[in-house]
């Protein structure tokens, strides 16, 4: 008689969190780990996976995504094999899970700017808006898009800090930008009392205002030692930003930025002429996927979007290395996770550049694994993933070293990818005891989190 679903053969196993490092059998058995073993029969399971030549890893968490529909095949086709997604409403996530799911873990928070539309909302509507956001499903709020005061940044703050809820920020919500003086002023702001996660790292790092290299340097600086503050950093060359134009000029002081980097009119004239020329380029979704579109399509597509996100190819390589794998004086990382403020934007490169500065020795596989699973499954209190221990959620990625690539991706045991070819349907959504209802009305699995054990208040 079978005692596991599930044997993975003869595969490296690597934990960091039970110091597994070596050839090793694993079992899984109805969505958890039951052993991990040198040795296990495959006649124990009901089905087994050789795994020689392969490398076994908890499942990678990307804590930054923007998921839409697309996204969520972009993102397990690359061996993610969970997600949050910090902008959009709880009910998109839903949606989206329910009509094109690919068998991973999703999580949401959403923007303020969905609900907010005054600058200066009362303390009152800040409360009713986490209420709306935590019943809907939502793991706490996050601050984008314009420009806030600073008192209602800190308000906004407070009121989730107060809730224990998750509340993340873009520097590009500050008066000051989304720039090394937005960080600066966030991180002051804060100081050692309230509590903050503070998105991709590196968008504040392209030289707005001084040397990029200074710049990094400076928020490694500001950052390092604030226990209280917890980060991200991509790797992608693309960013993502508003391209709207407002009154002839493009809405969002990036998108300015990125036009004048590339020699262009801060202006709808320069915008066009940089969308036909192939420097700022817009996602379209093909056949489950997203694409890159450049020139006339990628200008007449523009031009018909409500949102018309845009993208310039403005992050700089050098920056990147440097935040994924500065370590502070007690040997942890700075900047807490890899992240790809990726999904729908094809940009979903944790495991391919991530492996890559493993392949060149700048990490070692175990400081990749704390990052890419362990580091982001603390940050959002998801304590049964980020390790391999007995019990654990059946969270696993497949790596090919050789080829610095995901191969396989099992979500609570089951299979969801093969050779970048996505076999996973529907999800389970991560969720807090106030959101329970609206899940569950849904049908999707679902699975309870306390917000109170994220690594922003434990």
């Amino acid at each position: 008689m079978s005692s596991f679903d599930l044997v993975l053969k003869g595969g490296r196993v690597v934990d960091p969190v039970y110091g597994f490092d070596g050839i090793m059998d694993v079992a899984i058995d109805e969505g958890r780990i039951a052993a991990v073993e040198p040795w296990i029969d495959v006649s124990q399971g009901k089905s087994f996976l050789n795994m020689s030549g392969r490398v076994v890893i908890p499942g990678i968490i990307d804590p930054h995504v923007h998921i839409r529909t697309a996204g969520h095949r972009n993102m397990a086709r690359v061996g993610v094999v969970t997600a949050v997604d910090v902008s959009a409403p709880m009910s998109d996530l839903l949606e989206s899970t329910m009509e094109v799911g690919t068998g991973m873990n999703v999580a949401c928070i959403t923007s303020v700017h969905r609900f907010v539309r005054e600058p200066r909302p009362s303390r009152s509507e800040l409360d009713r808006m986490l209420d709306e956001y935590l019943s809907s499903g939502a793991l706490g709020l996050k601050l984008i898009q314009e420009p806030l005061p600073h008192e209602t940044i800190i308000e906004a703050i407070v009121a989730a800090n107060e809730r224990k809820a998750f509340v993340k920020l873009d520097c590009g919500v500050t008066p000051e930008g989304s720039n090394i003086n937005g960080l600066r002023w966030i991180v002051e702001a804060v100081g050692s009392d309230l509590h903050l996660d503070i998105a991709h790292v590196n968008s504040y790092c392209r030289g707005q205002v001084e040397d990029p290299i200074e710049e990094a340097l400076e928020a490694i600086h500001i950052l390092d030692g604030k226990r209280n503050i917890q980060s991200e950093s991509y790797f992608g060359i693309i960013n993502g930003t508003n391209g709207k134009i407002v009154n002839g000029v493009p809405l969002n002081g990036t998108a300015r930025y990125c036009l004048r980097l590339g020699g262009y009119p801060e202006t709808a004239e320069g915008m066009k002429k940089a969308l036909l020329d192939g420097y700022c380029k817009v996602s379209e979704e093909y056949r489950g996927e997203t694409i890159l579109l450049e020139g006339k399509e990628a200008l007449d597509a523009w031009l018909k979007m409500d949102e018309r996100i845009v993208s310039f190819p403005i992050n700089i390589p050098s920056i990147a290395i440097l935040l994924a794998t500065r370590k502070d004086r007690e040997k942890r990382f700075v900047i807490n996770a890899f992240s790809t403020d990726g999904g729908s934007i094809p940009r979903n490169l944790i495991a391919d550049s991530g492996l890559a500065l493993v392949k060149y020795g700048a990490l070692s596989l175990r400081e990749f694994v704390i990052k890419s699973s362990y580091n982001p499954s603390r940050m959002y209190g998801l304590l049964r993933k980020g390790s391999m221990g007995i019990g654990m959620d059946a969270d696993i990625t497949v790596l090919d070293l050789e080829r610095c690539r995901a191969v396989m991706g099992i979500a609570r045991g089951k299979v969801i990818m093969v050779d970048g070819v996505v076999v996973g349907r529907g999800g389970t959504v991560i969720t807090t005891e106030e959101g329970v209802k609206t899940v569950k009305a849904t049908g999707l699995p679902y699975d309870i989190i306390d917000t109170r054990e994220c690594g922003l208040y434990s």
